[in-house]
């Protein structure tokens, strides 16, 4: 619920900042001169995506086998993408199909894992945004010139203030920054997300194991 209330929040602040959405920096609404029904379509879709790929991170993907996962990181990763720490080559080569679905799984699982994290923190950052471009856009006035751009305030005195310098800064250049830096800061969040993954199914797998024991003991006995 978290995910979808941070898109309507999301949508919410955008049309509050730019109903026509003449300053939304969406790739998508960019490249493809969408209007606000192909916002709320593309904004959707991906909030949904994200949310399947948590689940299937949650529910669907299992590591059955842990003996000696924890030995080396190579063993570790060959359980991961692979089920079995003595995954190999030559077991690859005699059936390639199983292993590329099983690495495929184990990549669909990372980004189950990070990207519904990523979306929140990435629209509560756009709402922060959003709210502050409305704010600065109803009480100053953009003039551009060679050098830039000039803003000033609505009561005709000029900004002095570093803040406010540094609001209106943001404003003016909001499209450049999330095209070129908020990518950037993605793959370092990206990158960030890989131990914290190895940790969280490390733990994932210490906790099945006494299920896994106690099925076992089960199947002996029937």
């Amino acid at each position: 619920m978290l995910v979808v209330s941070a898109t309507v929040a999301d949508l919410t602040s955008t049309y509050y900042a730019s109903p026509d959405l003449s300053r939304e920096s969406n790739w998508f609404v960019v490249t493809f001169k969408l209007g606000w029904i192909g916002m709320i379509l593309v904004t959707f879709t991906l909030t949904l995506l994200s949310i399947a790929l948590y689940l299937y991170h949650r529910l669907i993907f299992k590591i059955d086998e842990k003996k000696g996962a924890f030995e080396t990181p190579a063993k570790f990763l060959r359980l991961y993408f692979f089920r079995d720490s003595h995954y190999n080559l030559n077991r690859f080569y005699n059936n390639p199909a199983r292993g590329l679905r099983s690495f495929i799984e184990g990549i669909l699982n990372f980004v189950g894992y990070y990207s519904i994290r990523l979306a929140v923190l990435f629209k509560t950052f756009f709402v922060l945004t959003n709210t502050l471009n409305s704010v600065i856009t109803r009480h100053y006035e953009v003039t551009f010139n060679t050098s830039g751009f000039i803003m000033i305030a609505k009561n005709s005195s000029w900004t002095k203030t570093w803040i406010e310098s540094f609001f209106i800064w943001w404003v003016c250049n909001e499209q450049t920054i999330d095209f070129t830096y908020l990518p950037i800061i993605e793959v370092l969040l990206t990158l960030l997300c890989i131990p914290l993954v190895v940790q969280f199914e490390k733990k994932r797998m210490v906790q099945n194991e006494p299920v896994r024991f106690l099925q076992q003991q089960t199947e002996v006995m029937n």
